[in-house]
């Protein structure tokens, strides 16, 4: 499957807990960020018509890059597409909303 790299401004203790998710689960951080991604399209669409907030990355945060696969793109493109948001927006808020499962 072909992998493209984004990068996402994120607070560092926000990547080192992706980077332990994946560790514990014996799996990449690209693995990670699709769950996220997935579980954050399947939210969004079960919420059709109701106003979601997007998150904007912390001004303290630091840049991070994240291999992502086509779909996961593709999905990210969509929804900020639709949304009227930068994918960014899309990618951080995903991010940070799968982690608040994993807190």
């Amino acid at each position: 499957m072909t992998v493209s790299v984004k990068q996402i401004k994120i607070l560092q203790s926000h990547h080192e807990m992706i980077k332990k998710i994946a560790q514990e689960n014996k799996e990449l951080v690209q693995d990670i960020c699709t769950k996220a991604i997935e579980k954050f399209v399947v939210r969004r669409e079960s919420h059709q018509g109701v106003y979601l907030e997007y998150l904007s990355s912390p001004s303290e945060g630091q840049y991070q890059s994240y291999w992502l696969d086509q779909d996961s793109i593709q999905y990210v493109k969509k929804i900020s597409t639709i949304d009227n948001t930068s994918e960014n927006r899309v990618l951080y808020t995903a991010l940070f909303q799968y982690l608040q499962t994993h807190n």
